[in-house]
């Protein structure tokens, strides 16, 4: 099967961003961007598959007829700047044609509608981040907003036990 990873590219770019723990803003961002589920006339389910290091993870997108389809986000925080890019790696499972209109479609389509979860994913980042100072829970342990998250029914069992069994890693 043929495997295209595109160049990394500038996803979304935030400046004068408040100050914050970098590693805490980026798990808070995972947490929430792994919850979305992206619909483009088909249901797609977003997995992190990692490593972490450095800021950066990867994210699988299940779901997809002709392809898989991975992505890797880095944040790069400089001064009172946070850039987030991402890189998109897209292997074919069908060894049938229509490879350039998957392709196409991916560049077209796919990367606007990830951009804007970026950007939302980011932005709820900064608010829960900025919830949990205001209400003095400040730096609060990841398993206990997962726990938090899962028994005000915002998470599924499923997703709640998966996230866990990440954050226990």
């Amino acid at each position: 099967m043929k495997v295209v990873t595109f160049k990394e590219r500038e996803a979304y770019s935030i400046q004068n961003i408040p100050e914050i723990d970098p590693d805490l803003l980026f798990e808070n961002f995972i947490n929430i961007f792994a919850s979305y589920h992206i619909t483009m006339g088909f249901a797609l389910t977003i997995n992190e598959i990692g490593p972490r290091e450095n800021l950066k993870t990867t994210f699988q997108f299940l779901g997809m007829m002709i392809m898989n389809l991975n992505c890797a986000i880095r944040f790069e925080v400089e001064s009172s700047k946070l850039t987030v890019f991402t890189q998109d790696t897209v292997e074919f499972t069908r060894p049938t044609g229509g490879k350039k209109m998957a392709a196409k479609y991916l560049l077209k389509n796919f990367r606007p509608i990830m951009a804007i979860h970026i950007k939302k994913a980011v932005v709820e980042a900064f608010e829960y981040k900025k919830k949990q100072i205001e209400s003095g829970t400040g730096e609060a342990d990841p398993l206990k907003q997962l726990k938090l998250k899962f028994v005000d029914g915002e998470i599924s069992e499923e997703e709640y036990l998966r996230k866990k069994m990440i954050l226990e890693e």
